[in-house]
Order: C-alpha cells, then structure tokens, then sequence
C-alpha cells in the first residue's frame, strides 16, 4: 500500500490511480460498459488498454498542476 492510499477495512482500500492500474480498469470498464454507458459519457471513448492509460496519465497531470479533477481513486477489494 502506498502512502496515499486509505485503508477502509481488511477488505477495501481506496487509491489513487497509477498506470500500473489499467489493465485491470480497463477489464472492469468493458466488462460495465453497457451499464456505464448510461452514466460516464467517457466509456465511448475507452476502447482500449491504451485509452485507459491515457486517462490515468492525464488525471496523474492534472493532479500535480492542480487543474481539472484534483483526485482519482478507485476501489480495490481485496479478496
């Protein structure tokens, strides 16, 4: 666990997301995106690993010139 991650219980921790992230955020996007499509207009354009990436580089840089979103954080269950 990294210094910027919050423990919530032995099961749940919320951290901020990092490259090494996407592939697993990827799978999980497509794997909603008929639910997602109805909330997060983004998903049309995620249609890869690679736009997954790119996202989370973006956020990462909006984060350190503190424009845009100031935080992103996915939940991980831990099982």
């Amino acid at each position: 666990m990294k210094n910027q991650d919050k423990e919530i219980d032995d099961e749940v921790v919320l951290k901020l997301l990092d490259t090494d992230d996407r592939d697993e955020l990827f799978r999980l996007t497509d794997f909603c995106r008929s639910y997602l499509r109805e909330w997060r207009p983004w998903v049309y354009g995620t249609k890869s690993v690679e736009d997954t990436k790119v996202f989370i580089e973006m956020r990462k840089n909006n984060l350190h010139q503190k424009v845009g979103f100031k935080l992103e954080f996915g939940i991980k269950v831990i099982l």
